[in-house]
């Protein structure tokens, strides 16, 4: 990812030391009003403020952790009973009958 696609082009070609201290407005996407908001709301003023945001490492550990999960029993026993259920439906096993003209 080339990192000038995602902040505004007044930021581009900064170092990320200097980016990390920029207000979050930097942030391609998120405008002087939003900015306001999330100061009002969370005390965010720079993008580093944002990054260590617990809501936003949770959000992200909680996102990552959600794509390794393993299925429980019951969601194994639901999707077998689907799978069993669409196989009786349309068995894929079924030959099918050409006639051929003689």
């Amino acid at each position: 990812m080339n990192i000038d696609t995602v902040v505004d082009k007044e930021y581009v070609g900064l170092s990320f030391r200097a980016l990390a201290d920029a207000p979050i407005s930097a942030l391609r996407g998120i405008s002087a009003k939003d900015a306001k908001a999330l100061a009002q709301a969370f005390n965010v003023h720079t993008v580093r403020d944002l990054a260590n945001l617990e809501f936003v490492k949770w959000a992200a550990a909680i996102t990552t952790l959600a794509a390794q999960e393993q299925e429980t029993p019951a969601e194994k026993a639901e999707e077998a009973q689907l799978d069993d259920g669409v196989e009786m439906s349309f068995p894929a096993s079924d030959p099918v009958a050409i006639s051929a003209p003689h």
